[in-house]
């Protein structure tokens, strides 16, 4: 047995993954509708102004500022009804001194006019109208190109599509567009064990679900403790995959031949082993210019490993902007102490009791225990010159699940990514 190769906090070792990480130039163009959740490749501009024309927002009457300065309940102005506009039409009305046209939502507004009264603020009386309120310019109208103008920016390059960003692309016309292909991964599980059909792949199984709720497309690789057998897998995953995680076999016990494996390859760069809980046999290599990350394991450990460096794959692959999880302030529930000079990332438990927010560590250790990542709905980080938190002091938390009853939420469930 022989130590790590390196011991380097996270931060800078994410710091020398970035460097080695390339913008894709894999690209195909799709209908807008199946365009959720995959990333912009390009920038893309409207070629029109939405809306088209100034247009009610309201039912009411179509008006000249001038001609209802100073209308009031006890001063009415009347004026006259020149006729209707419905929102299915596109004609050109025009408006004179005087004189008011009956107007409905999204309709276009009669040249002249420039502000429309509500229909509780007025009597109609079919060929006149009497006006009880006055209105400013513009008031109760949405201008032509006030929601895009023409030649705007509607997305920029690395822009995660949303539902928003589908209704504005499709308000401006746009059916189709250009996204990043999806990320091909590679899962290689290591060890003799899995080959035994009785065995369950949690590990890998958890990773392979983890990697399409990022919307990649992964494939799993098995590998026996066999240095051989472990090259030829990560030669095969490297011939297809834009990336290559390993699990298992990174430490520095007997078995532990996966570093030894990647030694043996000639990597352009090898860092491995982190001063961090859990998660310290992680480690990346660069081969044939594609990453290839070991993680441990254990889930706990292989989890946080693989969230961790595969966010900073997406954000350089897909030229995409940060994607920071939620934090979250709250009184931590009892006393807890660091190890000095290691990071620690220790689940916990956030919840809300008397309007107050509490933070409740459920363990550091235990990189096997699966039942922490259901039960834990975040990530308190300390950092290697903290040497922990005295009972109720406050405390951030990377939320990783909402906090307490999401049920009693009118918004859908956010994305914790």
């Amino acid at each position: 047995m022989v130590g790590f190769k390196n011991d380097l906090n996270i931060e800078d070792m994410l710091k020398e993954f970035r460097k080695c990480i390339i913008k894709s130039q894999k690209f195909e163009n799709i209908d807008i509708m199946e365009s959720m959740n995959r990333f912009s490749f390009n920038d893309v501009y409207s070629s029109i102004d939405i809306p088209a024309y100034d247009r009610s927002v309201v039912d009411g009457f179509a008006v000249n500022f001038d001609d209802v300065l100073g209308a009031s309940l006890t001063n009415p102005v009347r004026l006259k009804v020149s006729g209707t506009v419905y929102a299915s039409e596109n004609t050109e009305n025009f408006i004179e001194k005087g004189h008011a046209y009956r107007i409905y939502t999204g309709s276009k507004m009669p040249k002249n006019s420039d502000c429309v009264i509500m229909l509780e603020d007025t009597v109609d009386y079919g060929n006149e109208v009497d006006i009880f309120k006055g209105c400013f310019k513009f008031q109760n109208v949405s201008r032509k190109g006030e929601d895009l103008s023409s030649g705007q920016r509607i997305i920029s390059s690395g822009t995660k599509i949303t539902p928003y960003h589908i209704a504005l692309l499709l308000s401006a016309g746009i059916e189709k567009i250009d996204v990043f292909r999806r990320i091909n991964v590679g899962i290689i599980n290591t060890g003799d064990e899995l080959f035994d059909p009785d065995f369950k792949n949690t590990t890998g199984m958890m990773l392979y679900s983890l990697a399409r709720y990022y919307d990649a497309l992964p494939e799993i690789f098995i590998s026996h403790d066999n240095i051989e057998d472990i090259k030829n897998k990560i030669k095969d995953a490297l011939k297809e995959k834009d990336i290559v995680f390993t699990t298992g076999g990174s430490s520095v016990g007997e078995k532990d031949l996966v570093p030894e494996s990647i030694e043996s390859m000639n990597p352009e760069i090898f860092l491995h082993g982190l001063s961090m809980r859990p998660a310290r046999s992680t480690g990346f290599a660069i081969i044939d210019k594609k990453p290839v990350v070991l993680l441990s394991g254990f889930p706990v450990a292989s989890f946080i490993s693989f969230s961790l460096f595969f966010n900073e794959f997406i954000k350089k692959y897909y030229n995409a902007r940060p994607m920071r999880s939620p934090t979250v302030r709250g009184k931590i529930t009892r006393r807890f102490t660091n190890n000095s000079g290691i990071k620690s990332l220790v689940r916990v438990k956030v919840y809300e009791k008397d309007n107050q927010i509490f933070v409740d560590p459920l363990r550091l250790t235990g990189s096997g225990i699966l039942s922490t990542l259901t039960e834990a709905n975040g990530i308190m980080v300390l950092d290697e010159n903290m040497e922990g938190y005295e009972e109720g002091e406050e405390v951030t938390v990377y939320l990783t699940q909402p906090v307490g009853d999401e049920d009693k939420s009118i918004f859908p469930e956010i994305q914790f990514r």
